[in-house]
């Protein structure tokens, strides 16, 4: 299984969802700077939903939901930017990619022209096997997504 993304040189609390492909919906909740959590609702082989159990912290200015027409819809990439905030990488734009749409960019903040931006883009095709990345404790450092070879 290939892991893309998510800098080696991250420093904050990891998570990790591997092999969690069957999303049914995500949640992103933001504050006017940080992405404060990402969190999934993955369906079992029963059609269930189920929680990530990723927590949420902070204060919250903007929640949305992505509902994906689980099963027949599924993650197939991401793609958006991070920058630099007083020497800490984070997550500002982020785009989930289906196979039946794009939802977003969803955007923390505006993009600063003084800050360095780091731009990324993952295709995986119907390979998607989970994410994973790191918080750090204003939020959502980074996300990675998980590949895994036909």
């Amino acid at each position: 299984m290939y892991k893309i993304g998510a800098s080696t040189k991250a420093s904050g609390s990891v998570w990790d969802a591997k092999g969690k492909s069957k999303i049914a919906e995500i949640y992103i909740a933001s504050n006017k700077k940080y992405f404060r959590f990402i969190d999934f609702v993955y369906g079992d082989n029963q059609n269930t939903p189920r929680l990530s159990g990723l927590s949420c912290q902070g204060d919250i200015t903007f929640f949305n939901t992505i509902t994906l027409e689980y099963p027949f819809e599924f993650i197939n990439g991401i793609s958006g930017f991070y920058e630099r905030d007083y020497g800490s990488k984070y997550l500002r734009s982020i785009t989930f990619h289906t196979n039946k749409a794009k939802y977003g960019p969803f955007i923390a903040c505006p993009a600063n022209e003084e800050s360095e931006q780091i731009e990324f883009n993952y295709q995986v095709g119907s390979n998607f096997s989970g994410f994973f990345g790191t918080n750090l404790p204003n939020g959502v450092e980074s996300i990675g997504i998980y590949c895994k070879p036909a």
